[in-house]
């Protein structure tokens, strides 16, 4: 694909790219390459120009001399690191369905890779001889996605550790092992062939020897049925000799996509929005035979050497061991549940205007209050308001009305720019409704945010300090230039210019009688001068001075600070680089001043409100809720007010009344009213209306694509000025123009087509699979009717055995029980699809003879739907009418290329970590033990002295949703060092526990005993309040320290895990989301040393 692709910073992006196809559309430029709006392209795989592992160069030469000739050959091996047993951080975009949500037992979950070539990295198939590798069709992922259930992976406790673990001969978890909430084991990868009982494609690493990776454990049978060899009817081919990874080519593709009006793609995309994804998705659904909604857990594994292990696999094998890079759960709900498309309805039906839905019968019955005051508390809500706690100047605590800067309602016409004179504290802009004798705080609130938002940018606040010089002292040259010129003092310049006069006047004073004269005092006289008042130059003289003069038609002290900041607030002169020029900066000319650069650009930020934390933007929550849409309009006195509190820092000359603030405005105005030819001659865009949409569907499609509708033109500005994720759950759009006809009539919802879902069928059950074939086309569409499917297909497990299977439910290997296979056969869909294509259509739209993955994932991907909104101005003119409709997305059919280029990347610099947690439907902790003494690591040193423990815990940002947590309690048992499970203290003899920050929570230690003799404490963090509860948002970080622990003295290193439980309110107990990390405790190096000789003497010989 053309372009380069980088992260996009600029929270503006959207308005300079359109600046660049509106350069480009009047160029009458276009790339034949790029992809247009709504259009992607599928290519079968991309290969990089060196997949991983061993390589080996053969280098020969010829040399030829006049005597003899000689051949030189040279061999040289290398090794190419690239990610083997992790993924690289940043790699994984998204994956579906997001972890913890919920999907129908058809959908086949999909990983989407930033890096498109990454599925590809390593080999994973030596099978060349087919046509479909001769003729660079298709190639084996090294990865695929697998689903289970609980069942399907959970060890028993006799496997994870003792005497039968299948652990037993590792290195590290011969002490036992422990499953993540995703039911795999972190180990080395060196200990994996060390497994009992256990087969595994894994091999030791050559380049990384203590390399460790995620094993999942799958047993044999389902292991086997994954990967065994099926003829078209379903039947097991028992006469293979090797695995068959070869179905897995048609669940990898590249896709490449135009990633307009997305919030997340198209901060990685180039400038031309093109963007290029990797996908894998599975060929195995969810269970097929639930009436209850069950968890799922999905696993992206490696399954390279899987085609060179012994096959069958052994019986005595009970598990194969595979490496799983990513894994995550979700809910698979009963065929019966809503669908995407009922969430896409019902965000449809649920559109309003963003306030608190409150009418008169939903408020307590008043005792006393006049309808007057309720009917005016009503019209306070309906406009935008809502009550918030105040506490005035004198500490006392009373109510307050407060908005942000979004409303539901038009600012009367009559309010016009400037509404209010630039403030000091931001005290000023309180409004007092004398109806109900409560403030308004709204505009001194956002006063305040300006500042404090200035004040946390160091360097913005110099700029600011730099940009107020420059207007201060060419302001000042100007005023004072004007005060002596009315006494005769001429500039430099003028002097400069007036010199060839006065030299020519000079020589002919001779010629003339000028000089002559009868008047005996003349010469008296020339020398004579009366005495002139002295001009006050300061800037009080100037602000004095200007008061005087205000009836006259001379320019004032506030007049030349204003031309002096056009002139620091405009571009360079051509002509004339070292000065102004009389067009104003506008980020597509070079800034006669870098300082104003920067302070606009932070200006700019902050109309599309970049970096306002969003609970300014939203003061009540409630105005949004869950599954809905809400529009609104900005207020713009709001604006004005946080720009107001910014610009009034680094104020050092008049704090009655900022002039230099004042010129600073005048310059933005001048700013905003002068047109930008990128622009096609408008000005520059300000975003005057916009939505919030906060929805489960925003979790599972980050990249919702936003359109504004009817289509625009390339040369016009741009509608849709901003497109941000601001919380897991909700978007934020702003728009340069309110709804109108015709230029923004509709907005329309679409999923992105890289993270479009797949499914196994329009329809599966437990007896029966209905598939609707697609029409798939080679050349251009043309005016063919894509939604109509070419065949609607079902199969059932009692078919004959004549007929050619698609999906296997389930398989019953010899005396073995019924194994759920719930998977589809690959080999055989795709024949019968491509059998189906070539009868059904014309050979004008389709004439191809390999199936390929690029065809099928162009007919497995589920149906992408398309809410469209009609807006419309009510004649009231504050109300927006708004009709919704869900279809299928109008979008064409993806094409998909016959030919691939080889892309070549660098390996990734940084660190391979794990993959950061994705977003949780319940509060998640992190919990981890450390010392006072090493405060950063979770290893302590068993030493005989007392230390203070750190109990960190922190909670994930983002999950902490509606919870209220009444208890949180720590066991920890006492035993000796030798006992198992292993045990961090073999007493308490401390001084207790208390909170480091939180003290909403008081830490109790409770010992607990058994037969009188004393077994272990329990650490319970009890809430302080007398509700019994803490809410979750307000437990960022609620950890504590337990005072004097002498922790076990142990000869060697020692895991120790503790029982932690949470207890939320309405809720009951839970084990947290996330497995705490365990406690290391170490020997000191002198008992180490000790017991490394107690060892060696006893090995060695008598």
């Amino acid at each position: 694909m053309a372009g380069r692709r980088r992260r996009e910073t600029r929270a503006r992006y959207i308005v300079f790219r359109h600046a660049t196809r509106v350069q480009r559309f009047l160029a009458s430029f276009e790339d034949d390459r790029r992809l247009k709006p709504g259009h992607q392209q599928l290519h079968s795989f991309v290969v990089p120009g060196l997949q991983g592992g061993k390589h080996t160069v053969d280098v020969t030469q010829d040399i030829t001399a006049k005597s003899e000739s000689k051949e030189l050959t040279a061999t040289q091996e290398f090794y190419v690191d690239t990610p083997e047993f992790a993924i690289p951080e940043g790699e994984i975009h998204s994956v579906y369905p997001p972890p913890g949500h919920e999907e129908r037992s058809e959908a086949l979950p999909h990983v989407v890779f930033n890096t498109p070539e990454f599925p590809w990295e390593w080999r994973a198939s030596y099978i060349e001889d087919v046509p479909d590798y001769k003729q660079n069709r298709n190639r084996v992922p090294w990865l695929a996605v697998l689903v289970f259930t609980k069942d399907e992976l959970q060890l028993s406790p006799e496997d994870l550790q003792g005497d039968k673990s299948i652990f037993r001969n590792t290195e590290k978890l011969a002490d036992g092992a422990k499953q993540t909430n995703t039911l795999a084991v972190n180990m080395l990868v060196n200990d994996v062939p060390k497994l009992t009982d256990t087969a595994s494609p894994v091999k030791p690493s050559e380049a990384e020897p203590d390399a460790t990776t995620d094993i999942i454990f799958v047993k044999n049978e389902l292991f086997s049925t994954l990967f065994a060899k099926y003829d078209d009817k379903g039947h097991e081919d028992t006469s293979a000799t090797q695995a068959d990874v070869r179905p897995y080519r048609f669940l990898a593709h590249k896709r490449d996509i135009n990633t307009e009006g997305m919030a997340v793609a198209a901060l990685t995309a180039t400038e031309e929005d093109q963007s290029s994804y990797g996908v894998v998705f599975s060929h195995r659904t969810g269970p097929v035979t639930i009436t209850k909604p069950t968890q799922i857990i999905a696993h992206l594994v490696s399954i390279r050497g899987v085609e060179v292990m012994p096959w069958p696999v052994a019986k005595e094998k009970r598990y194969v061991a595979m490496s799983s890079l990513h894994s995550w759960s979700y809910t698979c709900l009963p065929p019966d549940t809503p669908s995407i498309k009922d969430m896409f309805e019902a965000l449809g039906r649920s559109s309003a205007m963003l306030r608190s839905n409150v009418n008169l019968d939903q408020l307590d019955p008043p005792t006393d209050a006049p309808q007057a005051v309720q009917d005016r508390v009503l019209q306070r809500l309906h406009d935008g308001y809502a009550l918030a706690r105040y506490r005035i100047q004198t500490g006392e605590q009373t109510g307050c009305f407060i908005r942000g800067p979004f409303i539901p309602v038009k600012i009367p016409s009559d309010i016009t720019r400037p509404w209010h004179s630039l403030s000091t504290s931001g005290s000023d802009l309180q409004i007092l409704d004398q109806q109900l004798g409560l403030m308004d705080i709204t505009y001194s609130a956002a006063w305040q945010i300006g500042r404090t938002l200035a004040i946390s940018d160091a360097d913005l606040v110099s700029r600011l300090g730099q940009v107020r010089k420059q207007i201060y002292d060419r302001g000042m040259h100007y005023a004072q230039l004007a005060a002596l010129r009315a006494h005769g003092t001429r500039s430099k310049s003028e002097l400069i210019a007036q010199l060839p006069a006065m030299v020519a006047a000079l020589q002919t004073l001779h010629k003339t009688a000028q000089l002559s004269t009868s008047d005996v005092q003349a010469r008296s006289r020339r020398w004579l001068r009366h005495s002139v008042e002295p001009v006050d130059l300061s800037y009080s003289g100037r602000e004095a001075h200007a008061m005087s003069v205000a009836a006259n038609d001379e320019d004032t002290l506030p007049q030349f600070l204003l031309k002096a900041a056009k002139e620091i607030a405009s571009a360079i002169n051509p002509e004339k680089p070292d000065e102004p020029s009389d067009v104003p900066y506008n980020e597509f000319n070079t800034p006669y001043s870098p300082d104003w650069m920067a302070l606009l650009k932070f200006i700019l930020d902050k109309q599309v409100l970049e970096n306002i934390p969003f609970h300014y933007l939203i003061p009540d929550i409630s105005a949004l809720p869950l599954e809905s849409m809400r529009f609104f309009r900005i207020d713009w006195r709001w604006m004005d007010a946080l720009l107001d509190g910014a610009l009034s820092l680094s104020n050092y000359i008049d704090q009655d009344n900022d002039k230099v603030r004042d010129a600073i405005f005048g310059a933005l105005k001048w700013f905003h009213e002068t047109g930008v030819a990128e622009h096609g001659g408008e000005v520059p865009p300000v975003p005057v209306y916009g939505c919030l949409i906060r929805s489960n569907l925003i979790v599972k499609f980050p990249d919702m694509k936003v359109e504004v509708l009817p289509q625009q033109l390339p040369d016009k500005p741009p509608v849709l000025m901003r497109h941000k994720i601001v919380t897991p759950d909700t978007m934020l759009c702003l728009f340069s123009k309110e709804p109108s006809e015709p230029d923004f009539n509709g907005l329309a919802l679409t999923q992105p087509p890289h993270q479009q879902t797949f499914v196994a069928g329009s329809d599966l059950k437990k007896d029966k699979i209905q598939i609707r074939y697609k029409k798939a086309y080679t050349a251009d569409e043309g005016s063919d009717d894509v939604t109509i499917p070419i065949a609607i297909k079902e199969w059932s497990p009692s078919d004959p055995e004549t007929k050619e299977a698609v999906y296997l439910w389930d398989v019953t290997p010899p005396s073995s029980p019924t194994i759920e296979a719930r998977r589809l056969l690959m080999e055989s869909f795709a024949s019968d699809y491509l059998k189906t294509v070539q009868e059904k259509m014309d050979k004008k739209y389709f004439d191809d003879d390999t199936a390929t993955s690029a065809l099928m994932a162009a007919e497995m991907g589920s149906v992408a739907w398309r809410l469209k909104l009609k807006l419309s101005q009510t004649e009231a003119g504050d109300e927006v009418e708004i009709d919704p409709e869900v279809s299928p997305s109008d979008a064409p059919l993806p094409e998909w290329a016959r030919r691939h280029r080889l892309h070549r990347r660098p390996l990734p610099s940084h660190a391979i970590q794990k993959p950061s947690q994705f977003y949780s439907t319940r509060p998640v902790f992190y919990y981890k033990v450390s010392s006072t003494e090493t405060p950063s690591s979770n290893t302590i040193v068993a030493t005989d002295v007392a230390q203070d423990l750190i109990f960190r815990i922190n909670l994930e940002p983002y999950t902490a949703g509606d919870y209220k947590l009444e208890e949180l309690t720590i066991k920890v048992p006492f035993g000796t060092p030798q006992q198992f499970p292993r045990v961090l203290m073999a007493t308490y003899k401390g001084s207790g526990a208390e909170m480091t920050s939180n003290i909403r929570f008081n830490v109790m230690v409770d010992l607990e005993t058994t037969d009188e003799k004393v077994t272990g404490m329990t650490l319970r963090m009890v809430p302080r309040s007398r509700r019994g509860y803490v809410p979750v948002s307000s437990c960022s970080e609620i950890s504590f320290i337990l005072s004097g622990v002498v922790v076990s003295q142990v000869t060697q290193k020692t895991y120790v895990y503790l029982e932690i439980k949470e207890h939320y309110r309405n809720q009951g107990e839970w084990k947290p989301k996330e497995d705490p990390d365990s406690i290391v405790l170490v020997p000191p190096p002198a008992t180490e040393k000790a017991m490394n000789l107690k060892r060696i003497f006893s090995a060695a010989p008598s």
